[in-house]
């Protein structure tokens, strides 16, 4: 395997991981607990649910970018479209939740060990972070997880005090 993806497979892996380990213990009552007045989600199920959603449009832009067919949509706002997305998975138990967000790792780690450097390189858009490459994506997918992470260690910290 290539250098520059060995080291993003590792990257996304670690703070998988890390992500991961916030989550141990959490079982689906303690997920859907709602605390207002904290920054980010209000529920550890939501901020997963949002992870879920947010590499699947992640890799979905890659993807499009890849196959020559992404378009920019203006007007595009993001925090919209994100609770959206939230939304859609409202019904999504505990379980699925997790699932989808192994899921749509397992693809993004798999297309990572077989797009070129070339394809990688190619220039694309994030609402967020502007004009990156596909590879500057992933790197985005990871610290995306590490952001959220700590939401969830918030959320975490805040229903013990409760």
């Amino acid at each position: 395997m290539r250098p520059g993806v060995e080291e993003m497979i590792a990257k996304l892996k670690k703070e998988r991981e890390r992500l991961l380990s916030a989550l141990d213990g959490v079982d689906a009552t303690l997920a859907a607990r709602r605390f207002e007045g904290t920054e980010g989600w209000t529920s550890i199920h939501d901020a997963v649910r949002h992870l879920a959603s947010a590499e699947a449009s992640m890799l979905t832009v890659a993807e499009r970018t890849i196959a020559g067919t992404y378009q920019r949509v203006e007007g595009f706002d993001l925090n919209r479209f994100n609770a959206r997305q939230v939304e859609k998975r409202a019904q999504q138990t505990w379980e699925e939740s997790l699932a989808e967000l192994n899921q749509v790792r397992s693809k993004s780690l798999a297309v990572l060990e077989t797009w070129t450097d070339e394809q990688l390189a190619l220039p694309t858009f994030h609402p967020v972070w502007g004009d990156v490459d596909v590879a500057g994506l992933f790197r985005i997918i990871a610290i995306h997880d590490g952001l959220h992470r700590k939401d969830i260690e918030t959320l975490r910290a805040t229903q013990v005090q409760a």
